[in-house]
């Protein structure tokens, strides 16, 4: 299943995109997420991927995220976080 996250992935979005995630996984569907196109990205919105990116590994799940915006690889850097896609 494709989830596309556009614009803004910040404390204000999170909640509803976790929750989008949470029914994608728990239907048993692969999780390909699309976050080319997010303008603007806090550390909310950074922990929520390393939140995915864990869950995914640890239930083996298979998942597919497009390439991370510029927003996300600038916040990522700023706290010092590495994130890997699968």
């Amino acid at each position: 299943m494709n989830l596309a996250v556009e614009k803004k992935l910040t404390i204000y979005e999170v909640a509803a995109i976790r929750e989008k995630i949470i029914g994608i996984l728990d239907s048993g569907s692969d999780l390909q997420i699309d976050l080319c196109r997010v303008t603007e990205c806090d550390t909310a919105g950074i922990q929520l991927l390393c939140s995915i990116l864990r869950t995914v590994q640890k239930k083996k799940v298979p998942i597919i995220i497009h390439p991370f915006s510029k927003a996300i690889q600038d916040t990522a850097r700023i706290i010092k976080v590495e994130l890997e896609a699968g």
